[in-house]
């Protein structure tokens, strides 16, 4: 969420709350379907600091900014649900993926396994 806007020597600056993490930093800097005042306000302009945030904007562009800002927010926050999303799909089929290559182990194991006791060699 972005909260308390100010503006200070050509940039508006805001906190986003709660701090970010960087992936959903690089989500809102990569958008790709924005409004926005090209080379000005613009998503990749967003320089996200340890105390908050700020993006170029003028006396006259301000107060839209911050309404854009605002809508840049949210479609991060969409879009870094998407990846996470994406990552647990991905982390869960890898995870499966692992558990069946251990069961064939185990399996292929105890197969062996019966034969040597069959064999009377186990």
């Amino acid at each position: 969420m972005a909260t308390g806007f100010a503006y200070v020597s050509g940039l508006l600056t805001f906190l986003l709350e709660p701090t970010p993490p960087g992936d959903w930093v690089r989500a809102l800097v990569t958008l790709g379907d924005y409004q926005g005042y090209t080379g000005l306000a613009e998503p990749a302009r967003v320089q996200v600091t340890p105390t908050g945030a700020h993006v170029p904007a003028n006396e006259n562009t301000a107060v839209e900014v911050a309404r854009l800002v605002k809508q840049w927010v949210s479609s991060a926050n969409r879009d870094y649900r998407k990846q996470l999303r994406e990552k647990a799909i991905q982390e869960e089929q890898r995870q499966r993926a692992a558990l069946a290559a251990h069961r064939r182990r185990l399996e292929e194991e105890a197969r062996v396994m019966e034969r040597l006791r069959k064999a009377s060699l186990a």
